[in-house]
């Protein structure tokens, strides 16, 4: 949801397919945004940002929020990087993101890690700037 009278910010809501029962996610200080399901369903992957920083330079992270337990993680803890556009692997193990480095020239990579925020890996793509990245389930061997 967006609120732009008084300050620009966005939060993220849950709702039942009816729209009822709306729920507000605790990220209350944090514009929010990219939200991506897990594949089980329990679990949300979202971008963030604290309201007072500045729209132009944020410190932005990758958050995951567990609904069974209540618990809000920050899985990136990158003060010098932006990363959004979070993307859950189809086995739920790994998320894939888009880190943005500012300092010294835009430039933007493609990184993955497990779904707990250890081991962040670029993925080999120099020279290039690399934006949204998205899952593809492999098929089957028969």
């Amino acid at each position: 949801r967006y609120h732009g009278s008084g300050g620009d910010f966005y939060e993220i809501f849950t709702m039942e397919s009816d729209g009822s029962t709306q729920r507000r996610l605790p990220a209350q200080g944090y514009n929010c945004q990219s939200p991506s399901w897990s594949p089980e369903g329990d679990k949300l992957i979202f971008s963030c940002y604290a309201k007072e920083q500045s729209r132009r330079d944020p410190i932005e992270d990758i958050f995951s929020y567990d609904f069974s337990s209540d618990e809000l993680v920050n899985l990136t803890r990158t003060p010098d990087n932006r990363e959004h556009e979070p993307s859950w692997s189809p086995d739920g193990r790994q998320i894939a993101y888009h880190r943005y480095h500012g300092s010294g020239g835009d430039f933007h990579e493609i990184f993955t890690m497990e779904s707990d925020g250890s081991t962040q890996r670029r993925l080999p793509a120099q020279g290039y700037n690399c934006q949204s990245p998205d899952w593809i389930a492999a098929e089957a061997e028969e």
